[in-house]
């Protein structure tokens, strides 16, 4: 059985703070990536106008997604100085803990239907 769980997001960026925002979010990548083992991607975009912004996540599972949370969390005051998140989607199979710790979102859950394994 697969546990992955992917998430995305949608936010808007606040009008001149997306050059703010890559730095904020080149430190975010920098920590998140050396102290979580449990992730597996993430991945900002920007639309061409600096506008909003799309973030891909991947986990290995919903604990990974949990530690994710509170290891992120030191850099919440200053992303939210750049962008206001619109939307979270979770693609997979989340756990009762992570659905209780995303309550107050209410998060679109997509189960999975289909997929290809890795080859």
């Amino acid at each position: 059985m697969n546990h992955e769980i992917v998430v995305l997001v949608e936010s808007e960026i606040l009008p001149g703070r997306a050059d703010a925002l890559r730095e904020v979010v080149g430190r975010v990548i920098e920590h998140c990536g050396a102290t979580e083992p449990g992730l597996l991607a993430y991945d900002w975009f920007l639309n061409e106008d600096e506008s909003e912004a799309r973030v891909v996540e991947r986990y290995a599972d919903s604990d990974a997604i949990l530690f994710h949370f509170q290891n992120y969390a030191r850099f919440g005051e200053e992303l939210a100085t750049c962008r206001e998140m619109k939307k979270l989607t979770l693609l997979g199979e989340p756990n009762e803990a992570l659905l209780e710790a995303l309550e107050a979102m209410a998060p679109p859950v997509f189960l999975p239907a289909m997929r290809v394994t890795e080859r």
